[in-house]
């Protein structure tokens, strides 16, 4: 999960940073933020899916109407979505026998990650639809 939200930010941030309305500029973004995540993913296992994660950001950012933002924020909610499935098949089944006390502790630091991100993406949701003039629909 640190791959991925880690590979989702990165892109999402230099999608915005770097211009890139040419193929060749596109090309050098895919470099550019590619390469350090796949020397990152070497170096530490916990980073393994951040070029993968990138690139789809970076990849979905391509389509009309989405942006590198918009396209990053998808990536945190679809890898958010699993997680709180596998959160609610670990309450519903159980914890597995064979997890440490350190395992244990590793899920329940995930929880909070995950109620943490969706504070964030219902202040992001909200600030979005301000700034489109929407009212508030919770």
């Amino acid at each position: 999960m640190v791959g991925t939200l880690a590979g989702a930010i990165y892109a999402g941030l230099l999608g915005v940073a770097v211009p890139h309305t040419s193929t060749l500029a596109l090309t050098a973004l895919f470099v550019i933020t590619i390469a350090p995540l796949s020397i990152a993913a070497a170096v530490n296992a916990s980073f393994r899916a951040a070029p993968f994660s990138a690139l789809l950001v970076l990849l979905i950012a391509g389509q009309p109407g989405e942006g590198p933002v918009g396209s990053a924020l998808l990536r945190i909610g679809e890898v958010a979505a699993a997680f709180t499935s596998a959160l609610d098949a670990l309450r519903r089944d159980g914890l597995p026998a064979r997890l440490s006390a350190a395992d244990i502790e590793q899920v329940f630091a995930f929880e909070q990650l995950h109620r943490d991100f969706s504070d964030l993406d219902r202040w992001v949701r909200e600030h979005a639809r301000q700034a489109r003039g929407r009212p508030r629909s919770d």
